[in-house]
């Protein structure tokens, strides 16, 4: 099981450089790699023979206009700052979640997440460049922005599909992941518009080809390992292995398009991944939500209430 869980997480920690190969508008990214993931979860909902889910069709539909939104934020983060960068941003979703849930249904956070909080903005800050020259990214500031951003859409996708994985009938999963794929097409559609429209069916063979794969590593195939694997482990191990995702994701980011940073920006990253492990791992052994990446968050379900998704 932890090789599973490596496996899945490694896949989708290239999920970032595989939308800087793929080289289209953000919408148009993000809707090219939730419609070319449809027929792949279609073939593998009729070979599994899953169950219905018209009930909760509708659900499935607002839990992918609001993954497609998430995607169109964290694509566009990536364009202005980094594959890297954007990856560590959005796993501020940890934070967000606890705030969310604080406000949204009235759960307290800990302690230690009011106490973290400060740092983690303090991080943040330091990624957009402070203001620095020499920072990485076309625009690291707007890039920052639209990270926390899609920190904060990651969030509320998160307890979305967890109230939703709750209903589900057992076996049902693949199904349930088809709707949010449709909708999560639908969303980034809307976004994308005309312009998109035209753009996608331009884009190079080359550009599609990019696309496949990213539905497939990131939608469909890391899915599979991570969510059969993780459903076996303790909570502290996911939190664990969870957070080679963003650090994967900057060595991919360094090694394959020589992203660099400046001194302010790695201490940032330094950081907020301390905060994003603090937040993980003592929420993992207090028994509140363990983190996930930008690619699985129904992982992000303590151990009572995570499904495979």
């Amino acid at each position: 099981m932890r090789l599973n869980a490596l496996i899945g997480t490694v896949g989708i920690s290239f999920s970032a450089v595989l939308v800087r190969l793929v080289d289209l508008p953000p919408a148009v990214t993000s809707f090219g790699r939730n419609a070319y993931a449809l027929p792949m979860l279609v073939a593998l909902a009729l070979l599994l023979r899953r169950p219905s889910l018209r009930p909760l069709r509708p659900l499935g539909w607002l839990t992918g206009v609001v993954f497609g939104v998430n995607l169109y934020l964290w694509h566009s983060s990536i364009d202005l700052i980094g594959s890297g960068f954007a990856t560590v941003l959005a796993n501020t979703q940890v934070a967000f979640i606890a705030l969310l849930g604080w406000l949204l249904l009235k759960e307290r956070p800990r302690a230690y997440v009011l106490a973290v909080l400060p740092l983690l903005a303090v991080g943040i800050w330091l990624i957009s460049g402070a203001g620095q020259a020499g920072s990485q990214g076309s625009d690291p500031v707007l890039g920052a922005l639209f990270g926390v951003a899609s920190g904060l859409s990651s969030a509320t996708y998160v307890l979305l599909f967890r109230h939703s994985s709750k209903r589900l009938p057992p076996g049902s999963e693949i199904g349930f992941l088809l709707h949010v794929s449709l909708g999560g097409a639908l969303a980034a559609g809307l976004l994308a518009g005309a312009p998109g429209a035209a753009a996608f069916q331009a884009a190079p063979p080359s550009a599609h080809a990019w696309l496949l794969v990213l539905a497939l590593v990131a939608q469909v195939g890391g899915w599979l390992f991570l969510s059969r694997a993780l459903r076996e482990l303790p909570a502290l191990e996911t939190a664990v292995i969870m957070l080679l995702q963003p650090v994967l994701a900057l060595a991919w980011g360094a090694i394959l398009f020589g992203e660099s940073a400046s001194g302010v920006q790695v201490t940032g990253v330094a950081v907020v991944l301390v905060c994003v492990a603090l937040l993980s791992v003592l929420g993992a052994r207090s028994g509140s939500v363990a983190p996930a990446g930008p690619e699985d968050p129904s992982l992000t379900a303590p151990p009572e209430e995570r499904t495979a998704v």
